[in-house]
């Protein structure tokens, strides 16, 4: 499919040669939406075929941004325990470590929940390994974003008088 961009060829001009790229109209996230279904999350190289002029990077970061029906979350998971997996480093402290045979913990990703210290009532996934959490950063940031979004909410509730402050005694 063919997507046209709106606006003239002077809007486009000023986003030529930067390191960010145009935004994304509605028309590129039906289409991203569309090749999430036909290639499904991963294929990213793939989909650059139905979004011209986005890379598989562009088009990772605004599948994680969307993040339709929690896809990217699960998305997310899968990395991190690939990287749990098929590890790249088998070294611990210099030292290189013998494999035996492989088990089936081996393949575990424990994940824990632990409070956010940042917003209220948010809890943040962990395995307590910091090589793995890294993978678990975009989760963890969209949980924050709805933490804080809800929080507003409630807020903005309260103020309108539409949900009752608890009592502070």
């Amino acid at each position: 499919p063919e997507l046209k961009r709106a606006g003239n060829v002077d809007e486009t001009a000023k986003f030529e040669g930067k390191d960010h790229q145009l935004p994304w109209t509605p028309e590129e996230d039906q289409a991203l939406l569309a090749a999430l279904e036909k290639y499904g999350a991963g294929n990213w190289t793939m989909m650059m075929v139905d979004l011209p002029g986005r890379n598989p990077t562009a088009i990772l970061r605004r599948f994680r941004r969307l993040n339709p029906d929690n896809k990217a979350d699960v998305y997310d998971l899968m990395v991190a325990t690939k990287k749990r997996v098929l590890p790249t480093n088998f070294a611990i402290n210099g030292a290189k470590r013998q494999r035996s045979e492989l088990v089936a913990s081996d393949f575990a990703l424990r994940l824990r929940e632990q409070p956010c210290s940042e917003v209220t009532g948010v809890t943040l996934l962990t395995t307590g390994d910091a090589s793995a959490d890294c993978h678990l950063k975009n989760i963890n940031h969209r949980r924050m974003q709805r933490g804080l979004a809800w929080l507003s909410e409630r807020q903005a509730a309260i103020t309108n008088g539409s949900v009752r402050s608890p009592e502070v005694n």
